[in-house]
C-alpha cells in the first residue's frame, strides 16, 4: 500500500496503518466493544436508522438495537443535521 504524505502527517486517525503492506480487517467491529451505549445512541441519531439501511448498515443497526438503541426518529436525526450545518457553515465563515 504506498503511504501518502497526508497519512503521516495527520493526527487523526489509525496510526497502525503506516506499518502495514496491506489491509487489516481485524478491528473492523471493535466498535461494538469499544462505543458506550450513549455514543452508539448518538450515532443512530445522528445518521437515521432510514440512512444506516440505506447505506447497507442493517446488520449494525440491528445489533445496536439489540444493545437498546431505538430510532428515535426524522425529526431528531433532522435536528442533528440542521446542528451540524451550522457549525459547518460558522467554519466555512
Amino acid at each position: 500500500m504506498e503511504q501518502p504524505e497526508y497519512l503521516r502527517s495527520s493526527r487523526f486517525g489509525d496510526r497502525k496503518i503506516l506499518e502495514r503492506k496491506a489491509v487489516d480487517d481485524r478491528s473492523v467491529y471493535t466498535w461494538q466493544t469499544e462505543l458506550r451505549i450513549q455514543e452508539m445512541q448518538a450515532i443512530t441519531d445522528a445518521i437515521g436508522a432510514e440512512l444506516l439501511i440505506d447505506l447497507g448498515y442493517e446488520q449494525e443497526l440491528r445489533h445496536v438495537q439489540q444493545a437498546g438503541i431505538v430510532d428515535r426518529g426524522r425529526a431528531v436525526t433532522e435536528q442533528y443535521r440542521q446542528v451540524f450545518q451550522t457549525w459547518w457553515d460558522l467554519r466555512r465563515a
